[in-house]
């Protein structure tokens, strides 16, 4: 299993609010956007990396950036 950080936004959430991280190992990204789904159900996922929080938000706002 591998580390995967899912960053992911409350249904509710207003789009201007920086998402949420859940960190989790993982067999694959869809491994680790599941368990994400689970433990908040209703989530908006918006991203999944493997990898730790910090580069993760990296690769998410640079991927917008670019």
């Amino acid at each position: 299993m591998k580390e995967f950080t899912v960053l992911y936004r409350d249904s509710d959430a207003p789009p201007a609010e920086p998402p949420l991280a859940f960190t989790c190992m993982a067999d694959d990204g869809d491994h680790a956007q599941e368990q994400c789904e689970n433990s908040y159900p209703g989530c908006d996922v918006l991203w999944v990396y493997q990898g730790n929080v910090e580069d993760a938000y990296s690769d998410y706002f640079w991927g917008y950036l670019t």
